[in-house]
């Protein structure tokens, strides 16, 4: 599977499919909580098929990608690798597609000089108000209470279908004691990772 190399241990997992007829190339930006196989099931090859270009990959902490275990995440180290990754790979006429935070990723890539055809932002970007700055510190307080499973479980009934609710009873609602997490912990695992960077990138953007 394709990397692109970043530094000593680190790299980005994409997935490249050129352009057809269409010309143009859509260019997926992840949430913090998904990967790149979320656009590879339907989307992706109905563009392809359509004669669009796509271009997916996972953020350093993502599956798949590779990140030292001292290495902080941060909003501008995924936007930096974002340029770098289209810089690289130079899709033709590319189109930015974010979901939500994502979105916002794929906006300042833009503005950092990445040529965009279109950006399209997906639930992306709330206007800032009390109601998002009291769930943003909460999750916060949850997770150094509880850490993760606990706002996994108070919070994806709200968000998932109850088909994958379902799905995820077992791994979620374990009843096992909480473990809290310290966000400033060194990680030890990919797993870990991706929890941090999850942590980090709200604490620092303050968008979901």
């Amino acid at each position: 599977m394709p990397h692109l190399e970043i530094a000593d241990g680190e790299s980005l997992f994409y997935e490249y499919a050129a352009p057809g007829a269409a010309g143009k190339t859509f260019v997926f930006v992840n949430a913090l909580t998904g990967n790149a196989q979320m656009w590879q099931a339907v989307i992706g090859p109905a563009l392809r098929a359509a004669g669009y270009g796509t271009l997916v990959y996972n953020f350093r902490g993502q599956a798949e990608s590779r990140t030292a275990p001292t290495t902080r995440p941060t909003p501008v180290q995924i936007v930096d690798d974002l340029v770098r990754l289209c810089r690289e790979i130079a899709p033709p006429k590319p189109i930015l597609v974010g979901l939500s935070i994502g979105g916002l990723f794929a906006a300042q890539a833009f503005a950092k000089g990445v040529p965009a055809a279109g950006l399209v932002l997906i639930n992306t970007l709330r206007k800032p108000t009390e109601r998002l700055a009291w769930i943003n510190q909460a999750m916060a307080h949850g997770v150094k209470a509880g850490g993760f499973r606990l706002i996994m479980e108070l919070s994806l009934p709200m968000l998932v279908n109850p088909d994958k609710l379902a799905e995820m009873r077992s791994t979620v609602q374990t009843g096992e004691p909480y473990a809290s997490i310290d966000p400033d912990d060194v990680v030890t695992s990919d797993v870990d990772r991706r929890r941090r960077l999850d942590f980090a990138c709200r604490a620092d953007a303050r968008c979901c």
